[in-house]
């Protein structure tokens, strides 16, 4: 999570409430009785990734299309070169243009709103699906990407859109 406000912010630039979310992240982890597996994790990283992008201005749109503006319906195609989501009709429309979308499973932009808006304590007692987790995962990811290029170079990130094609 440092890693990725540092590259996202510039040097010596301050704000409290970047401030506040790593120390809520801090704070959580603290807390924990024990250590959170790795897709537990990655939920809790997507919760803190998704708030930190919303406060620097970089959100992710998960109401309307990337494209077309227009509000967005199951299924719905993440396209990580423009960082967002994209409509069903635009992807048919636009298929060649949008060779790198991936369609997202059912319930993903649910569960990222319900992420980018829990507080983490409500998040360690949700239960969901590994194959929703991962896909949340790669979304933020990809976002998050889109935003700080960098951000591929982490060693445990390997293609997590790659993953995401899979399920």
């Amino acid at each position: 999570m440092a890693s990725l406000v540092e590259r996202l912010t510039h040097p010596g630039a301050s704000d409290a409430n970047v401030y506040l979310l790593l120390k809520e992240l801090l704070d959580f982890l603290d807390t924990m009785p024990v250590e959170p597996s790795m897709e537990r994790a990655r939920l809790f990283m997507a919760s803190i990734t998704l708030r930190l992008l919303d406060t620097l201005g970089y959100a992710l749109r998960l109401d309307q299309c990337t494209s077309c503006q227009r509000m967005l319906s199951e299924p719905i195609w993440f396209l990580p070169a423009a960082g967002g989501m994209v409509c069903e009709a635009c992807m048919t429309e636009k298929r060649h243009q949008f060779a790198q979308a991936v369609r997202l499973p059912d319930q993903t932009v649910r569960l990222l709103r319900f992420v980018r808006q829990s507080d983490l304590h409500v998040l360690s007692r949700l239960t969901v699906s590994t194959h929703l987790l991962h896909a949340v995962g790669a979304v933020v990811d990809g976002c998050a990407e889109h935003h700080a290029p960098l951000l591929s170079k982490r060693p445990y990130h390997h293609n997590s859109l790659s993953l995401l094609q899979m399920i």
